[in-house]
């Protein structure tokens, strides 16, 4: 049997990056300018979204 994964990452972090401003977080507002939001790491062990919704999808 043959599984696919389809993973829609579009849109311009617009919600991200008014939440950095509102937290004053002047690094995750300059990894919001420069990077796709699926590329921004998270959480403590500083993993961007896309991998983990790779590694969640096997």
């Amino acid at each position: 049997m043959s599984k696919t994964l389809v993973i829609m990452a579009g849109g311009r972090s617009s919600r991200m990056k008014r939440s950095a401003a509102e937290l004053n977080d002047q690094a995750l507002m300059a990894q919001a300018q420069s990077v796709h939001k699926s590329l921004i790491p998270l959480g403590p062990s500083q993993t961007p979204l896309l991998s983990r919704l790779c590694l969640e999808g096997r």
